[in-house]
């Protein structure tokens, strides 16, 4: 197996696959910042146990 050749496939893949994705990435990171704020523990309380300081 020709890895110089598989690298270059790979990459090449990558470059045609990652703008397509950042729309995705996009959305992923609007969600993540609403469930962060809707599980805000000054809202409805942590659902995890913080430790002690």
């Amino acid at each position: 197996m020709n890895f110089d050749n598989l690298h270059q496939i790979l990459r090449s893949l990558y470059e045609q696959m990652m703008p397509l994705c950042g729309d995705m990435a996009g959305v992923a990171k609007g969600i993540a910042g609403w469930v962060r704020c809707s599980t805000s523990p000054t809202v409805s309380g942590s659902r995890w146990r913080e430790p002690n300081r």
